[in-house]
């Protein structure tokens, strides 16, 4: 009964310390007009070498005759978005005071990456009124209402070479002689 239990203790210990714990990311930068309408934390959920789970926590946003949607975007170093990443737009439910997000790296065909992958730096977060002047596509940043929050967040992001060789030397370890059959 012992080791049963020892062996329960130690799998719920190593369980435990397997489970990804939530990582949050540092605010780089706030752009917004009011001190009620606040992106409080970002949370990284869960990442793969492939995919990013982002949760933010939100406060405000609830004006009775306002809607407000959301659009989230993979920057580099320079704050520029990466092409690699679609943006990800949601609506704001004031009412759960957060918001999740989803990413995907698509690796562009014919473009040359180098072998170390690419990095990104920041996410961004682009709160606006979905009835402003700011819901129109491409000009969410030069809305009047547009509130801008921007995380760091650095991350390598492994791309496939292709057309590189990769030569896998064998070396005998033992010889066949001292293979037993059971």
């Amino acid at each position: 009964m012992k080791s049963t239990g020892f062996i329960f203790f130690f799998s719920l210990v190593l369980g435990g310390l397997l489970v990804a714990q939530p990582k949050t990311l540092t605010k780089e930068e706030s752009f917004s007009f009011d001190a009620e309408n606040d992106v409080t934390k970002a949370l990284v959920q869960a990442e793969t070498e492939k995919t990013l789970s982002l949760q933010i926590e939100f406060k405000g946003f609830n004006k009775k005759d306002k809607e407000y949607k959301i659009t989230a975007r993979v920057l580099n170093a320079i704050k520029s978005p990466m092409k690699e990443f679609e943006p990800v737009t949601v609506d704001l439910d004031p009412r759960s005071g957060v918001a999740d997000f989803l990413f995907t790296f698509i690796q562009r065909p014919g473009v040359k990456y180098s072998p170390e992958g690419i990095e990104s730096r920041f996410i961004e977060f682009l709160v606006i009124d979905k009835a402003g002047a700011g819901s129109i596509p491409g000009l969410e940043s030069i809305g009047l209402n547009s509130r801008k929050f921007v995380f760091r967040f650095q991350k390598k992001w492994r791309v496939k070479i292709v057309g590189q060789e990769v030569v896998v030397k064998l070396t005998p370890y033992k010889s066949a002689a001292s293979i037993m059959q059971n």
